[in-house]
C-alpha cells in the first residue's frame, strides 16, 4: 500500500505535464486542413423521369363556336387520322355538305384549310370535321356566323363635349341703298305711214268710183232696153 502511495506521487508531476502539452493548441498544415480528394465524394443528382407529352385531342380550334367570320380564314384542327372538313347550313335536313379540304394524313393543331368567306352569302353555318381511324370514324362540329355585306364593328363610345356658351351679339341692319332715279326715255316719233291716203283723196277717189258705177248701170239699162225692142 505504501508502495502505491509512493509510485503515484511520483507519476503525478508526469501526468501534470502530459495533460498541460495536450490543452496547448499545435499549428496545423494546410495538407492536414485540406480534404484528400478521396474523402470528398460527389452527391449524384436525383434522376428526373422525362416527361412525355400529352396525345392531342382531335377536333376543331377554328372556327370556334359561335364565331364571327369574314374574308380570307384560316381554318385549323387536329387530326390522328385520315380526315375531311366540309360545311353545311344548319337547317338543312338533307344532311348536305360542301367540301373544304381533305386529306389521308394526320395532322395535330395545323392547318386545316384557307377559306375565302365572301363567295358565300351571310348567314348561319355549320362545319364538320370527320377523322377516320383503323378504330373507326368520329365528327366533330361547330356552329358560326358569316357576315361580309356587314362585318361587326366595334361600337365607338361617344364622350359628350361640353359646349361653352358664345356670347350675344345684337343683330345689326345695314340700310338698303337708296332707289338711283332712271332717267326719263323720250319717244322717238314714228315715220308718216305711206299707206294711209289724205282725206281730200279718198274723197276724189269716192267721186271716180261713183261715175264709174252709174255708168256701168246706165249702160247696163241701154243694153236692156236694145234687147226688149230686138225682141218685139
Amino acid at each position: 500500500m505504501v508502495q502505491i502511495q509512493l509510485l503515484m506521487k511520483k507519476s503525478l508531476p508526469a501526468l501534470l505535464l502530459l495533460l498541460l502539452l495536450m490543452s496547448v493548441p499545435r499549428p496545423v498544415t494546410a495538407q492536414e486542413a485540406s480534404p484528400t480528394p478521396e474523402a470528398l465524394q460527389p452527391t449524384p443528382a436525383p434522376t428526373v423521369p422525362p416527361v412525355s407529352p400529352l396525345p392531342a385531342v382531335d377536333g376543331l380550334t377554328r372556327p370556334v363556336q359561335g364565331e364571327v367570320l369574314s374574308g380570307l380564314v384560316n381554318l385549323s384542327g387536329t387530326a390522328s387520322g385520315a380526315w375531311d372538313l366540309a360545311f353545311a347550313y344548319p337547317d338543312d335536313t338533307s344532311g348536305t355538305y360542301f367540301p373544304l379540304a381533305s386529306s389521308f394524313q394526320p395532322i395535330t393543331g395545323d392547318l386545316l384549310s384557307n377559306w375565302d368567306t365572301s363567295q358565300v352569302s351571310d348567314g348561319e353555318y355549320r362545319l364538320r370535321l370527320r377523322i377516320s381511324t383503323q378504330e373507326g370514324s368520329q365528327e366533330y362540329y361547330v356552329n358560326f356566323q358569316i357576315r361580309n355585306d356587314q362585318p361587326p364593328t366595334d361600337t365607338p363610345t361617344v364622350t359628350p363635349t361640353l359646349l361653352s356658351p358664345t356670347p350675344f351679339q345684337p343683330l345689326t341692319f345695314t340700310p338698303a341703298p337708296s332707289a338711283t332715279e332712271l332717267p326719263t326715255a323720250t319717244p322717238t316719233p314714228l315715220p308718216p305711214n305711206p299707206v294711209i291716203l289724205p282725206p281730200q283723196e279718198i274723197a276724189v277717189n269716192f267721186g271716180k268710183g261713183a261715175a264709174i258705177v252709174t255708168a256701168l248701170f246706165a249702160i247696163f239699162g241701154l243694153l236692156l232696153s236694145l234687147s226688149r225692142k230686138l225682141r218685139a
